[in-house]
């Protein structure tokens, strides 16, 4: 298998996004011709990625009237169809209307299109984009301005027509995950749903972004088993479909969540974590330190931690009232109480302190 190059692909997402079509980073062969093209030369088909050199493509475009794939050469027959922003990149302005005007005359004059739906349907025929250019006039049902044939935009699954300012003013302020056709009648809402390649090419790059971010928490929000990345002001989030997955990698910034414990445990167990609580597991580490620097110790009965800063190395529990010794790290005295010397820390039997450390303060 051939290893993915990264910066290939970068490289062709710069392409596209400067010429609106996916252009040939290396030397390729025109499916039509047969010819070499170089790179930066030829077009690739964002639906069927097969490639062509700009003049084939533009000849088939002329020729067959027709959005459909011309792979190859005619032999076999292609499903994919180019998009309308691949065309528009192709082909200049002139040729792009005189390219719509052939579509519509390429059917026979007995079986013209009566009305707009009869007219989409037509167009549907010969490609499968959602929103397309409307061939006549026609007022906006939103702004109510006339629009010359060619200028404004129809809806293939509803056959409402709109400018193309308005139809993307729809995407800029859409409420919803989805944007909705915005046409509107005796208080009923369209209920047919703008496709994302279209909504890409109605706003620019900044709306479109905006659209997106705002696409995903609505769909969070109203999605079940949703679970957001526990990093801080991360976008990332999914919908736990196998409830016996444990680990969540966020696309965004690649932290391994646990769905267990619902947080970031790095380098610890579940066991470890505890609750899931961070906080506790944070509070958990600086008592441990505070032994380590015997500043503290744990009672050898009740176990609650004790902190000592100055004094003597004789003190009590304050919960369980058991006398400790602080140096030896135990109790004072044995099992049988004051005086029983047998489990304690045995200072001064014999004259001795428990410990170098010992102040012989107990």
């Amino acid at each position: 298998m051939e290893k993915f190059d990264k910066n290939q692909y970068q490289e062709l997402l710069e392409l596209e996004k400067h010429e609106g079509v996916f252009l040939n980073i290396t030397e390729d062969e025109c499916f039509i011709c047969n010819n070499m093209t170089p790179p930066g030369e030829g077009v690739m088909l964002k639906n069927c990625l097969h490639g062509f050199c700009r003049a084939c493509i533009k000849q088939s475009l002329f020729q067959t009237a027709t959005m459909s794939c011309p792979y190859p050469n005619g032999q076999f027959e292609c499903e994919g169809n180019l998009l309308e922003c691949e065309v528009q990149a192709i082909l200049t302005v002139g040729e792009y209307q005189d390219f719509l005007n052939r579509l519509f005359a390429s059917v026979d004059s007995d079986v013209q299109p009566a009305n707009i739906e009869d007219d989409a349907n037509l167009v549907v025929a010969l490609t499968d984009a959602s929103v397309l250019p409307y061939h006549a006039a026609f007022e906006c049902p939103v702004c109510f301005a006339e629009i010359g044939a060619y200028k404004g935009l129809i809806v293939r699954d509803c056959f409402h027509t709109f400018c193309r300012e308005c139809l993307a003013g729809s995407v800029k302020h859409s409420n919803d995950a989805v944007v909705r056709c915005p046409f509107q009648e005796n208080g009923k809402a369209c209920e047919t749903i703008i496709e994302d390649p279209e909504i890409k090419q109605l706003v620019d790059e900044t709306d479109y972004d905006v659209y997106l971010k705002r696409s995903l928490k609505k769909a969070e929000s109203a999605a079940e088993n949703a679970f957001h990345c526990k990093t801080p002001n991360c976008d990332g989030w999914c919908i736990v479909v196998d409830e016996s997955a444990t680990i969540f990698q966020c696309p965004v910034c690649v932290a391994d969540n646990c769905l267990r414990c619902k947080a970031i445990h790095n380098n610890m167990t579940c066991e470890e974590y505890g609750d899931g609580s961070y906080e506790n597991q944070l509070s958990e580490i600086a008592k441990k330190n505070l032994v380590a620097a015997r500043v503290a110790m744990p009672c050898p009965k009740c176990h609650i931690l004790i902190v000592k800063n100055q004094g003597c190395d004789g003190l009590n529990c304050t919960i369980c009232k058991t006398q400790i010794c602080w140096v030896t790290r135990g109790p004072r005295w044995g099992p049988g109480g004051a005086g029983d010397i047998s489990g304690g820390c045995r200072c001064n039997v014999n004259g001795q302190k428990c410990h170098p450390n010992c102040a012989n303060c107990h």
